[in-house]
């Protein structure tokens, strides 16, 4: 498969900046494991801009940040830049895709992989919830609370790069993810982190994945 990542980071909001600073890791990740990247960050995560970069390169991983919809995956203003008319014109032949955004995983996953060819898709049947520090809004990369949420969901990405299954991406996320679930139910837990524990079990049982679950990059 092209070793070739296309990422999209918007950050027109408070959630999507989390979003495009927590990126950062899997991209420095791929540089690291011989991949071409392509950043399409801020204003760049547009329709015009997507679709172009995905008919010049032919992007075998698709990362996707931000806001979507059982519908649609949105970019930057939350512009859309996958919905059905994307699906329908095979634009995601053979390439694995992960969403990071809310309800993906509820219908629209599944139509890109039976109706748009992708190998693999993987995404969340609820919505992608992830709780903040307001004392790290400046520095959302230092934030302790989002870091539960936000580390073990690079995971899946960051795993697949470094040339692991579906599968496995999922499960180790999976795993990380619980491991932040147990330690906000802990009796050492702060109120922030105890405030976590329902967001992260509901993010741990809505990943779901559509398509060939051994699939590799």
């Amino acid at each position: 498969m092209n070793k070739t990542l296309l990422v999209t980071r918007p950050n027109h909001d408070s959630t999507t900046d989390y979003l495009y600073y927590w990126s950062k890791p899997v991209l420095d990740i791929a540089v690291k494991h011989d991949f071409k990247v392509l950043d399409l960050e801020s204003k760049k995560a547009n329709r015009k801009y997507f679709e172009s970069y995905l008919r010049s390169n032919d992007p075998g991983f698709i990362f996707l940040n931000g806001h979507g919809s059982e519908d649609v995956i949105a970019g930057y203003n939350d512009e859309v830049l996958l919905d059905d008319q994307s699906i329908i014109s095979k634009k995601l032949d053979g390439k694995v895709l992960y969403s990071r955004s809310c309800r993906s995983a509820v219908f629209f996953g599944k139509k890109v992989v039976t109706h748009g060819g992708a190998k693999a898709f993987i995404g969340y049947s609820r919505d992608f919830v992830f709780l903040i520090d307001t004392d790290y809004i400046t520095r959302p990369y230092l934030d302790p609370i989002a870091r539960m949420f936000l580390e073990p969901s690079n995971l899946v990405a960051t795993t697949l790069i470094k040339g692991h299954s579906v599968a496995d991406a999922d499960k180790r996320s999976r795993f990380e993810m619980r491991k932040a679930l147990f330690r906000s139910l802990s009796s050492a837990a702060s109120e922030s982190e105890s405030r976590s524990a329902p967001f992260l079990f509901s993010n741990i049982a809505s990943q779901t994945i559509y398509g060939d679950t051994s699939a590799t990059l």
